[in-house]
């Protein structure tokens, strides 16, 4: 949580909120590992997954999208207050959140794939078939930070993505909800980001995209 909040407090000051945060987001991915095991846990990957994972969370609740949040870890306290219908157990890996509305549940997904690419409709099927399988959803919801999903062939009823064009429009207070910044946070106390520090992320990301991209094409 505290590297998603971090990359939010950062953004701020930014006329692009959201692609900033990204940015800041896509940089854990590069920095330095100190031991061998947390290179053999991959665990810049994890680190990443967890901030987007905790953006997603927080999106839900300041945005008033849901009422509650839970991980799945969480979600078996209170499972014995369900609704009958409910067959998720601890190791159904696939569904990162669970959100309420009102009455209604919600099974969610966050995938982290920068600012560009799209999530593709394959690597959702584990997703979805756990969707039906696990309960009586009211949806399935998949939160990209990218640009969405493509090649969906057939879409449920229950289907909605959430992704980088939705997040954009995010309003002002909700970021600084986001950023759980108290009554007496003041900007002026924190490193601002000017247009020329905005401009030179941008093209360091998008250098590192393209490096990216060749380098596995």
């Amino acid at each position: 949580m505290e590297d998603c909040i971090q990359a939010i407090r950062k953004s701020l000051s930014s006329e692009t909120i959201y692609d900033t945060v990204i940015q800041a987001m896509d940089d854990l991915q590069h920095a330095p590992l100190s031991t061998m095991q947390a290179i053999r846990d991959n665990h810049t990957k994890k680190r990443v997954g967890d901030a987007w994972e905790s953006f997603c969370h927080l999106w839900l609740i300041h945005t008033k999208t849901c009422d509650a949040v839970w991980t799945l870890q969480d979600w078996h306290t209170i499972s014995s207050d369900l609704p009958p219908g409910y067959q998720l157990g601890k190791q159904d890996n696939g569904i990162d959140l669970i959100g309420r509305k009102d009455d209604a549940y919600y099974a969610i997904q966050c995938k982290y794939r920068g600012i560009q690419r799209k999530v593709p409709w394959g690597q959702l099927s584990t997703f979805i078939g756990l969707c039906e399988r696990t309960g009586p959803w009211e949806r399935y919801i998949v939160m990209c930070s990218g640009s969405g999903v493509s090649g969906k062939k057939v879409k449920s009823s229950k289907d909605r993505t959430l992704a980088g064009g939705t997040f954009r429009k995010t309003a002002r207070p909700v970021w600084e909800a986001m950023a759980q910044l108290g009554s007496g946070y003041r900007l002026s106390d924190h490193e601002a980001i000017t247009p020329t520090d905005v401009k030179a992320q941008r093209l360091a990301y998008y250098d590192r995209l393209m490096a990216s991209s060749s380098a596995n094409p």
